[in-house]
């Protein structure tokens, strides 16, 4: 079955095309500040991190440890 896009006001089209490139760029970027808690909890548990407290709690141990993982691989360049 073909889809068509005749009748579809053109903003309202590129309305939903910026939308899913910023999804997409926000998926790529594994952005933690608009994740859900549960894809941060997730997150969290995957990386050995605890999974209680709030989200900012839980956004807040995700980039520490994205920051100490970004300071040992710089160390290990250096070596």
């Amino acid at each position: 079955k073909r889809v068509s896009f005749a009748n579809v006001p053109a903003q309202l089209l590129n309305d939903l095309m910026v939308s899913l490139a910023r999804r997409e760029a926000a998926s790529d970027t594994d952005d933690v500040d608009i994740m859900c808690v549960s894809d941060l909890r997730r997150m969290a548990h995957g990386r050995g991190l605890s999974v209680d407290g709030s989200r900012e709690m839980l956004i807040s141990s995700i980039k520490q440890d994205e920051e100490g993982s970004e300071t040992e691989s710089d160390q290990s360049d250096l070596d």
